[in-house]
């Protein structure tokens, strides 16, 4: 009998970003429920944000730019590659961190309203030990070996929501919390070691480097550029509002975890694909894509029925804004379920994405600043939410005209039109209900 399902690369890294959204949603209600104060969490949300806004972007584009020209590479260049990525990630990351420590004061009052934030140094020392470590699971979806993805992700997660927690529930200090991530980093970059013992060749090269430079640095300006509006968000709200109402707004603006994490894995694991084989790639997203929407869409429906009453029950009746800020996020799922931008990276056209990261962050900045001062914190998720959209149309448009790849090559449009407009419904439903 034949198997009705393969637990590939593609499972393995989406089960791998499930673990990683469903324990840092554990830590916020953890934190929550601990009896710190809002202005602690606050330090704490401040703090991840701040290391967030710094590397996120080099390291997201850095790490699909693997994906995209690995695939290609002949067997005996795709080690001497692992090799020189880990180099470059080991000087990223020690750099940043230094400059991070070294402009401590300056980032702190730039980007937050706060004079003074503790525990800025364990900050950066556990950046430099643990951004090396993202390697690893991109390592295990090359090799396709979904089992250690899966492990290595319950091991890091874990313990990340162990090292954090323990400490705040035993009444200890948040220094301990970081000098704990810190004690994880380490033992997470030994595992790397071990990885790259047997999947790498030493064999420096800057000349190697090059070519990927190409097709890496767009994909890494397209990430800061699009992903960093996430951050200013947070960076807008500082500026106007107190610690308490940034982290209400903090635990609001998360979209869906579960579909986030699902779409995000699924569209960098299906990048070798798109890669290696465009009439396969693009079967590959319309197929998975299409498995996803009705599970996806559903839950998000009934998350939007019901968040008012769950927040104040999963978090704290402090947190009771937060929902409102959610259900628009909420609507988020329209156009993350589009992959585009799949395409685009698998086939190298990474200037593309970039242009498109431009429009998307323009229009974001330009739609907090304005809907923050009629809406408070719900206009900038408004604003968030309709950048999203005009970029993936944007990317959406390309693909059609320019490459000649036509939407229903790689969505199931029928499918995706009923749900969207049942998300839609759903919300109207319910802005309607709390508005009487």
């Amino acid at each position: 009998m034949p198997k009705l399902f393969k637990f590939d690369a593609i499972n393995g890294f989406q089960a791998f970003v499930v673990l990683r959204f469903s324990f840092a949603i554990l830590t916020s209600i953890a934190m929550a429920k601990s009896g710190i104060s809002l202005s602690e969490i606050g330090i704490y949300e401040a703090l991840m944000l701040i290391g967030a806004s710094f590397t996120f972007f080099w390291m997201t584009g850095l790490l699909h730019g693997v994906l995209s020209v690995y695939p290609n590479l002949s067997e005996s260049e795709k080690p001497k590659l692992i090799f020189n990525i880990f180099t470059l990630f080991i000087v990223l990351s020690t750099s940043v961190s230094f400059l991070m420590w070294i402009f401590s004061d300056s980032i702190t009052t730039g980007m937050t309203n706060f004079e003074y934030l503790p525990h800025f140094h364990w900050l950066c020392i556990w950046l430099a030990i643990n951004l090396p470590t993202f390697l690893i699971e991109y390592v295990y979806i090359l090799q396709n070996r979904p089992k250690w993805m899966v492990f290595f992700g319950l091991y890091s997660f874990l313990g990340q929501f162990l090292v954090v927690i323990i400490p705040i529930f035993l009444g200890w200090s948040l220094e301990i919390s970081f000098i704990g991530l810190v004690i994880l980093a380490a033992t997470k970059f030994i595992w790397l070691l071990l990885i790259l013992r047997d999947n790498s060749t030493i064999n420096w090269s800057f000349q190697r480097l090059q070519p990927y430079w190409l097709i890496a640095l767009p994909i890494v300006l397209y990430t800061f550029i699009g992903g960093v509006m996430n951050y200013v968000d947070g960076i807008i709200i500082m500026k106007y509002y107190n610690e308490e109402q940034f982290a209400i707004y903090r635990n609001g603006a998360r979209e869906f975890p579960i579909a986030l994490a699902l779409i995000n894995a699924m569209s960098a694991a299906l990048i070798p694909n798109i890669s290696e084989h465009l009439p396969s790639g693009l079967g590959q997203i319309k197929h998975r894509t299409r498995n996803l929407m009705y599970p996806l869409f559903g839950a998000s429906i009934l998350l939007m029925l019901v968040s008012k009453w769950a927040y104040p029950i999963v978090f704290s009746v402090d947190f009771a804004e937060s929902a409102f800020v959610f259900n628009v996020y909420l609507l988020a799922l329209i156009s993350r379920i589009l992959l585009p931008q799949t395409i685009l990276i698998g086939l190298k056209k990474t200037k593309t994405i970039l242009t498109a990261s431009v429009l998307e962050i323009s229009l974001n900045l330009g739609l907090s600043i304005l809907l923050i001062r009629d809406f408070g914190l719900v206009g900038v998720a408004i604003a968030t939410v309709i950048a999203f959209s005009v970029e993936k149309v944007f990317m959406i448009l390309y693909n059609h005209y320019r490459l000649n790849i036509s939407l229903k090559d790689y969505l199931d449009i029928p499918r995706f039109l009923i749900c969207s407009l049942l998300l839609l419904a759903s919300y109207g439903g319910v802005f309607f209900f709390l508005s009487t």
